[in-house]
């Protein structure tokens, strides 16, 4: 019972610190003790400080009271089996959200709030105390189920695909004449979020077919290949959302930024050349998940066809891009 007691310790100090910071971000007030120079106003008073329109320290306060008042039921062992199993991936989600919030930091921000980061370390420290702890539980109930965690991993593959579609589709129309109105940029950062939720429920899915030990997905070409286009999601999706959309905002804004010559159009080429990246990994890992008969292909095979995909849809991108330069002109 160790683990559980630990983790109510932690939840308890990461609901107070989000309490704290929530009280401070409502008196708007504009300096207050943030340790080792790090930028919490700046940060917390960010465009990045919601998600989907909720305050990001709204959900640590949901979070924390979540996993606080959860192990205390599982330490009065008077909760169902699934309900540390649900515990187990709600700490997974938040460790998957601390992360992305932290490379909004690095990335985006380029601050560093050090409230932010630790209770960034207390999500990581449930994570890791939580999967420890509830392994023995966890396995079984996956194995129990693993034909709807399959199912529903492809349903997050279908809903994935067409979130990034939409959104590339959105991002390459908005740019057409060369900026992102506020209307604009509001739409493409949810589109981006519910992109990112996807991505999420996709990587802990894929987490829980590994731990079930399906051996028609793990020894398959399709679960490496699904790793590999992962990767290429986050890059390529991490890429728009924290490097090149903040560029072309503060652009399109007129915020005072470093100039640089030429940086509008370098901004929508790598949109252009980069946006597919994240589109045909979805697509990629979508279409193999629909095939009947994967026996037939490689890892080699798959591999090579997805690099092939990409420069393909990159060199389409480019096309795309000079053609709006020269009728713009």
């Amino acid at each position: 019972m160790i683990g559980p007691v630990l983790i109510i310790f932690i939840a308890f100090f990461g609901f107070c610190l989000a309490v704290y910071l929530f009280h401070k971000k409502r008196r708007k007030q504009e300096h207050f003790i943030c340790p080792f120079r790090g930028n919490c106003t700046d940060v917390i008073q960010s465009d990045y400080s919601k998600f989907l329109g909720v305050p990001v320290e709204i959900l640590g306060l949901l979070y924390y009271a979540l996993i606080a008042v959860g192990y205390g039921f599982v330490i009065a062992d008077s909760v169902f089996e699934w309900f540390d199993v649900f515990l187990l991936i709600a700490s997974a989600f938040a460790f998957l959200f601390s992360l992305y919030l932290t490379s909004i930091q690095v990335f985006a921000l380029k601050k560093f709030c050090t409230w932010c980061l630790l209770s960034a370390s207390f999500c990581l420290a449930i994570f890791a105390i939580s999967l420890g702890g509830s392994l023995d539980v966890v396995i079984p109930f996956f194995i129990h189920y693993r034909a709807i965690i399959g199912a529903v991993h492809l349903l997050t593959i279908g809903i994935g695909t067409g979130i990034v579609t939409t959104t590339t589709v959105f991002f390459y129309q908005f740019l057409r004449d060369g900026r992102l109105s506020a209307e604009e940029s509001k739409v493409l950062s949810t589109l981006f979020e519910l992109g990112w939720v996807s991505l999420g429920l996709l990587l802990t899915l894929v987490g829980a077919l590994y731990v079930s030990g399906a051996d028609w997905f793990i020894h398959s070409s399709v679960f490496l290949l699904e790793i590999v286009a992962t990767l290429g999601m986050i890059l390529g999706t991490g890429y728009l959302t924290l490097q090149v959309m903040p560029q072309l905002e503060r652009i399109s804004s007129g915020e005072e930024h470093v100039h640089e010559s030429g940086e509008l159009l370098l901004a929508r080429k790598r949109v252009f050349m980069l946006g597919p990246v994240s589109l045909v990994s979805w697509y990629a890992v979508f279409l193999l998940s629909i095939l009947p008969n994967k026996a037939f292909i490689t890892t080699t095979y798959l591999l090579i066809g997805y690099l092939l995909l990409l420069l393909l849809a990159m060199a389409c991108g480019m096309v795309m891009y000079r053609r709006i330069l020269l009728t713009s002109h």
